[in-house]
């Protein structure tokens, strides 16, 4: 069988695949005929349609754990990522292949092969995934989430926290920013950066950025401070408040703000003093009369009595804190030292145990209820109904696609795809986000 000669019939074979890798069921069977092996090498076409499909099927392919393994232990699966992301200008396509690394970083393979570790260009793919992401385009927008997952590890947190690059400091103005996805993936990432415990005073002192950044969220406006508050705090926080100062909107932002600051409180005597210091305790007295959230409002309690307390601590306290700060928090207490996109479990290199449900109620009270899912689907749109991909037609398919490499490497078929009417309703906007589905699939319009 030869290979088609027309474009547009080697792009319907790459529909097909992409409907049906719309289907968990589905994915087994085509990763089987290897599909990610043939696709792969697609997504850098210089043919916009054809790259979009290519990266749509590896999204979805890469939204399983076990074809994601499979694929990141292509040699050049993150690096061809990169290159595609680097050489187009392309919005929407941009956009699908930041859901396909974000997939790719979901596992500690994906997070050390985007860092390049061990290599003479080690952190390079990290400087220039910021750079991108400092161009501040809605596309760019969920780079925080890879920025989140690579700081789930040790290795990248001590990466953006390198005093000689401090990558940190290029995306903390991102922390301001209106749109949600940007600046809570840049939470979520300062927050897996306080795990860093020798790192812990130079994120709290009130003179660097951090500290301010962090306490924006939890500021309200000027007049809900007494004279006395105010003469408190320090001014570099001062500064932020105003008669219209608002509180972050995103409990989720809140939250993850609240958690930092109590890392740093609690791993280590000096970075607590800097808070208190700073005026932090009537900013965190005056949060805790206005947030609704119980979760959130028992964290930042906790916060306030560290810093109240951290005088008083007995001789030999300071060491033993150190100790139980590098064991990580034990099972009940509050606080997941891994908030990651789509992450399946913690950092290796902290001792983590999930709290159960009693747990949360003991420390909570018996009204307590498992909150909202933290985890962000990497990729998502709405999907229409289809139908499973039996063996046999798996079979079929791949009976009329020819795989031998005529030098473009493309895919060809000899039937057409057939047409789905997919409502407008339907469709993922233009240069926006494609919402949430179900499973996380993508689907092809």
């Amino acid at each position: 069988m030869g290979k088609n000669p027309q474009p547009e019939v080697r792009t319907q074979a790459l529909e097909i695949l992409a409907g049906f890798t719309t289907e968990n069921d589905n994915i087994a069977l085509l990763m089987k005929c290897n599909v990610d092996e043939e696709v792969i090498r697609l997504i850098t076409d210089v043919r916009v349609p054809v790259a979009k499909l290519a990266v749509t099927i590896l999204v979805n392919l890469s939204a399983a754990e076990r074809s994601r393994d499979r694929i990141l232990h292509l040699d050049d699966a993150v690096d061809l990522g990169m290159e595609a992301l680097l050489n187009t200008e392309d919005a929407e396509l941009r956009q699908l292949l930041v859901s396909l690394l974000i997939n790719f970083t979901r596992d500690t393979s994906g997070q050390k092969r985007i860092m390049q570790l061990g290599t003479s260009l080690q952190g390079l793919h990290l400087l220039r995934l910021i750079k991108l992401f400092m161009q501040d385009e809605p596309w760019s927008d969920r780079i925080s989430d890879v920025l989140c997952n690579v700081t789930g590890l040790k290795e990248g947190r001590e990466l953006v926290l390198d005093a000689a690059r401090k990558l940190y400091a290029k995306v903390l103005p991102a922390m301001g920013s209106p749109r949600l996805d940007r600046r809570q993936g840049i939470f979520a990432m300062m927050r897996n950066c306080c795990f860093a415990k020798d790192y812990n005073t130079e994120l709290a002192d009130p003179k660097a950025a951090v500290l301010p950044a962090l306490a924006a969220p939890l500021l309200g406006p000027s007049f809900e401070y007494e004279d006395e508050e105010a003469a408190q705090i320090s001014d570099p926080l001062l500064r932020l408040m105003t008669d219209e100062k608002d509180r972050d909107e995103s409990q989720r932002v809140r939250s993850l703000a609240v958690e930092a600051l109590t890392l740093l409180a609690q791993q280590d005597v000096d970075a607590c003093r800097m808070l208190r210091d700073s005026g932090l305790i009537p900013i965190i007295a005056n949060y805790v009369e206005w947030e609704a959230d119980e979760g959130a409002i028992k964290t930042a309690g906790a916060l306030a009595a560290r810093m109240r307390g951290v005088d008083e601590a007995a001789p030999g306290d300071d060491e033993k804190e150190e100790e139980e700060a590098a064991a990580g928090p034990k099972s009940g207490e509050w606080g997941d030292p891994n908030v990651q996109t789509e992450a399946t479990g913690p950092g290796q290199d902290i001792r983590w145990e999930e709290p159960t449900d009693q747990d949360m109620k003991d420390l909570n009270g018996p009204e307590w209820k498992a909150p909202e899912s933290a985890v962000r689907r990497a990729v998502s749109s709405h999907r229409a109904d289809r139908t499973q991909l039996s063996a046999d037609q798996a079979r079929g398919l791949f009976d009329v696609l020819d795989r031998h490499d005529a030098g473009d490497g493309m895919l060809s078929v000899n039937v057409p795809a057939e047409d789905e009417d997919v409502p407008a309703e339907d469709r993922p906007a233009d240069g926006g986000a494609p919402e949430v589905d179900e499973d996380g699939l993508l689907e092809v319009t």
